[in-house]
């Protein structure tokens, strides 16, 4: 997903509704963040909705806890 470098990917497993957001979106301390190491925040803010639409029960990032659980939903209301 662009923003955090060039070539950089998420990876959507949707039959087991498990998302890897890469670095685009983060979670440090209970807070979900869009773009904390993006190079380019503009790219990261369009490409965290579109991770975000996904449905999802599970995000795991690049920096930060999982979220197991209604993951989608928490997701959509940060991006």
């Amino acid at each position: 997903m662009p923003g955090h470098t060039d070539g950089s990917v998420a990876l959507h497993l949707p039959a087991e509704g498990v998302l890897f957001t890469g670095d685009v979106i983060a979670q440090h301390e209970g807070r979900i963040m869009v773009g904390p190491f993006n190079l380019d925040r503009e790219r990261a803010a369009v490409s965290a909705p579109a991770l975000a639409a996904l449905d999802v029960d599970t995000a795991r990032f690049g920096h930060g806890d999982a979220i197991v659980g209604g993951a989608g939903e928490r997701l959509r209301g940060v991006a």
